[in-house]
């Protein structure tokens, strides 16, 4: 207040001088009626007394002339937004310049702390005027500060109003800020922009920068997630019925941001952010654009740079599009549907999945669509999707710590008619990744549902892993390509409710692998056959050598373990704790069936370290190990444990290794499998370009076709069982 006084006793002092000299100084044109004065600033009009014969005026600032806060004034309602009265108490207002008003004109002052409450009130009152008016804001090259630290209270708070409301705010670029003042609290849910999304709204945003000031914010550095729900720019719901019909962002950045960028916790209709970059996120793990609701219509994204994108919607509407386009994603990229999946068609999305930046997390979830020439690194799952990858890659990240297990893209079709399509997609590591064991791709659940199912169509890898695919399945097609690894392109892995039907094309060989490794603990339910057909230039000896997984156990006690007790699996240790678990810690739980549950998650989301998947409920205090990959290898992963009330298997798994057909494996129906030959070559007698090989129980061949080459008659000994087969291609 004291510095306010102070500019305008120095502007006064003109009124005391004699009247010709006041007009010489003051006035830059003849006093005549229709002339209009030019004074030095819009506080020097508020202690002078201004003509009557003049209706209008112009200044040359809005302190101080010369301070960019020129502006032309008329005379009219002198409580809108820059608005003045002279000595008279004359009113008069500003005069947009090409249907613009500027952020200096209307009195909001960059670089002045003390002011910040000062602004954030003119910050609203100008949004509202200039939106009834349809006029836009001009935010001018400068930092203008905002109080935002107490919840919905405090912060711009921007009205488009009902019915055909729309505002429009923009700025000169970076040099173009708004940002949140300094302040020893922060609310939970405060934002530095408040949108209240009225019914047919509309707000576009171009060329400035919000800055959410983080470093001189508060942060509790045991909670990285402290004020989640806080932003930078965040819509609010409006007490009128109705849907926001748009927001719109071109040319915006993000800075610093407390927790998120721009985060739509509200319906809307339609949502843009083209050319937006984000950077200077440093304490918590929040998204730079988060949506917990999709936008009903559509999402257009183009041209992304930041640390985080998310979405993990409370709802998604059936008929939604999603555009992602052009993406450079540092942190994490989480796309998720809810009740509905999430349409979305992408192309050329980098993430990067980088440490340091917020939650390492890449996760598909309920996601229905297609993707192009997007590079992906570290994915945590793809789960109940539909969607087909064109192009591109899937990266194993150099950065993490391969105990002994490289991590792998994780596929969940845990939901009838999941689905997941690759097409002249790469599997690869990073050059820094130096282990060398593990698989490309896990299927994670276990099923009997042959209509979920994973296609690779002329997909290629490093071959460096041991597998390409592992896990359980219920169809499953490699066509074509080279998905070379050092053991075997596909791990079949499941229990005894499942049932395989696995289709390999195989066009490559390489020395050293096998085509198919089987554990011994799969069945095939009578329900129906378990369905193997291979085609392709493979030595029989190839085929299917069968293995056991490494398996072990971890069992905590009815009187559940004490804080300070650890479990130690492949020479991680697992310490339990109160509570507040952080790093290879895990809570305690009420019962001692909840920590054991507690462990069974930790374990899992630690694969890498641990080596090992975890399986457990909540009605034992059990966890079963598995280890990932299977054969004799898995039996060097150790377990340790201290404390009274848990108890391991054994120092190391065990039962891994190889085991012969009719002792490893009971078909409880038949397994079919074609096995290639030349045509010099003879299955009981009869010459052929392929035969296909049935496997009743112990392994024992009885039956076989013919496939004849072109021109040639088939033929086969048994019933018309084959016809279920698919045709290769």
């Amino acid at each position: 207040m004291s510095e306010k006084i102070t500019r305008r006793t120095a502007l006064v002092t003109m009124a005391s001088l004699p009247a010709a000299q006041a007009t010489t100084t003051a006035v830059a044109a003849t006093a005549s009626q229709g002339n209009g004065a030019v004074y030095s600033s819009a506080l020097a009009v508020e202690s002078l007394e201004v003509p009557k014969d003049f209706i209008s005026f112009r200044t040359n600032g809005h302190s101080a002339a010369g301070d960019r806060g020129a502006a032309s004034f008329i005379e009219g309602d002198a409580t809108s937004p820059g608005g003045l009265s002279d000595a008279a108490g004359r009113g008069f207002q500003i005069l947009p310049t090409h249907d613009r008003i500027s952020l200096r004109q209307a009195g909001i002052i960059p670089d002045d702390q003390d002011e910040a409450s000062g602004n954030r009130t003119k910050l609203d009152a100008l949004s509202t005027w200039c939106e009834a008016n349809k006029i836009d804001i001009e935010v001018d090259k400068g930092t203008f500060y905002v109080a935002a630290n107490n919840g919905a209270k405090t912060g711009w708070n921007i009205y488009p109003s009902a019915g055909t409301g729309f505002l429009r705010v923009f700025g000169h670029g970076e040099d173009s800020v708004i940002k949140r003042a300094g302040s020893a609290t922060i609310a939970e849910s405060s934002a530095l922009a408040w949108v209240y999304a009225n019914a047919n709204g509309k707000l576009t945003l171009e060329k400035f920068t919000f800055d959410g000031n983080e470093a001189s914010c508060p942060y509790d550095a045991g909670s990285r997630f402290a004020h989640e729900q806080s932003a930078n720019l965040r819509l609010r719901t409006a007490a009128i019925a109705g849907t926001f019909d748009a927001l719109e962002l071109y040319g915006m950045r993000m800075t610093s941001c407390i927790a998120d960028g721009v985060q739509g916790a509200v319906a809307i209709n339609r949502f843009v952010a083209d050319d937006f970059k984000a950077w200077g996120r440093t304490r918590r793990v929040r998204s730079d654009i988060q949506f917990s609701r999709i936008p009903l219509v559509s999402c257009v994204i183009n041209n992304f740079e930041g640390d985080a994108f998310e979405m993990e919607p409370s709802f998604t509407n059936a008929k939604h599009q999603m555009f992602l386009s052009q993406m450079l994603v540092r942190g994490a990229l989480d796309l998720a549907g809810d009740t509905n999946f999430a349409n979305v068609i992408a192309s050329d999305i980098i993430a990067l999945n980088t440490d340091g930046i917020g939650l390492n997390i890449v996760n598909f979830y309920k996601v229905k669509g297609k993707f192009k020439n997007c590079i992906f690194t570290a994915v945590d799952r793809i789960q109940r999707c539909q969607a087909e990858f064109q192009g591109g890659e899937f990266r194993l990240r150099a950065s993490d710590t391969y105990t002994a297990t490289a991590s792998s893209l994780q596929i969940w079709n845990d939901s009838s008619a999941s689905s997941v399509k690759f097409n002249r997609t790469h599997f690869c590591l990073e050059s820094g990744v130096s282990v060398q064991t593990g698989t490309y791709v896990n299927g994670e659940v276990s099923h009997d549902d042959l209509t979920r199912s994973m296609e690779f169509n002329q997909c290629t890898t490093d071959g460096v892993l041991d597998s390409f695919l592992g896990g359980a399945f219920g169809t499953i097609a490699i066509r074509g390509g080279n998905p070379a690894c050092t053991r075997a392109i596909i791990g079949i892995g499941g229990s005894t409710a499942t049932k395989e039907h696995i289709y390999l094309q195989p066009t490559l060989e390489w020395s050293g692998s096998y085509l198919m490794r089987i554990p011994n603990d799969v069945f095939v339910t009578s329900a129906g056959d378990a369905v193997v057909a291979v085609s392709g230039e493979f030595a029989s000896a190839k085929m299917l050598p069968i293995e056991r997984w490494s398996v072990g156990s971890i069992t905590i006690a009815s009187g559940n373990v004490s804080p300070g007790d650890m479990a130690t699996i492949n020479g991680h240790t697992i310490k339990f704790v109160a509570g507040g678990a952080t790093g290879a810690q895990v809570n305690i739980g009420a019962t001692y069936l909840m920590t054991a549950v507690a462990l069974v998650n930790y374990i899992n989301s630690h694969r890498p370290k641990c080596n090992v998947q975890a399986s457990g409920d909540r009605s034992s205090g059990i966890v079963g190990l598995t280890a990932i990959g299977a054969g004799s290898d898995g039996d060097s992963v150790t377990l340790g444990k201290s404390g009274m009330n848990i108890s391991v298997s054994g120092a190391n798994l065990s039962g891994g290794g190889t085991a012969t057909m009719d002792t490893a494996i009971t078909w409880r129906n038949t397994a079919r499998m074609v096995v290639p030959s030349t045509p010099a070559s003879t299955i009981n007698g009869i010459p052929g370009l392929t035969a296909v090989l049935e496997m009743p129980r112990y392994g024992t061949v009885h039956e076989w076709r013919y496939i004849p080459a072109r021109g040639e008659e088939g033929r086969y000994n048994g019933n018309d069982v084959w016809r279920s087969l698919p045709a290769l291609e």
